[in-house]
Order: C-alpha cells, then sequence, then structure tokens
C-alpha cells in the first residue's frame, strides 16, 4: 500500500463523503422494485362483512380520540409510583 501524506488523504476522505451517498441513491434507483400486492384473504361474506364493521367502528374511535381536545394544563390520571424496596432490617 502506498504512503498518503495527510492532505492527499482528507481530499480522498472529502470526496468519499461526498460520493457515497449519491452512489448509493443511485443504486437504490435501479433496485427499487414494483411493491408486491398483498395476498388477498380467502373470507366468507359474512367475515367480511364483519372484518369492514370492525374497520369502521376502529376508524370512528380513532377519530373520536383525534378530535379530544386536553388542555395542557390537565393532571394525569394515573401516575406510576415504584414501591421502594425495604431496606435490610427486620423481617415481620
Amino acid at each position: 500500500m502506498a504512503k498518503i501524506h495527510r492532505r492527499e488523504f482528507a481530499r480522498r476522505a472529502a470526496s468519499a463523503a461526498l460520493a457515497g451517498p449519491l452512489a448509493l441513491a443511485e443504486l437504490g434507483k435501479q433496485t427499487s422494485e414494483a411493491p408486491k400486492p398483498e395476498p388477498k384473504l380467502k373470507l366468507s361474506a359474512d367475515q367480511e362483512g364483519a372484518v369492514k364493521k370492525a374497520v369502521e367502528r376502529r376508524e370512528q374511535q380513532l377519530k373520536k380520540m383525534r378530535d379530544l381536545v386536553l388542555p395542557y394544563d390537565l393532571e394525569p390520571a394515573f401516575v406510576f409510583a415504584a414501591r421502594p424496596k425495604a431496606r435490610g432490617g427486620r423481617r415481620e
């Protein structure tokens, strides 16, 4: 391996730092393929209806939670307090 001076090393390191992300980005563009479609589940009609109802109910619950505005100075409903370990001494 040939000896290089610190300035030559700094120049090579800087060019590698600039060229590295560009090369990775170009490589990523080449390997990106169309995403595979999710496999379709085999459900009966009543199972599909139940799934649709569950999804709708979940969406409604999430909307209700997101629409709820809490004031910043609201006290927490629950505060966790760990029990301190008993120090050595008599055990009763």
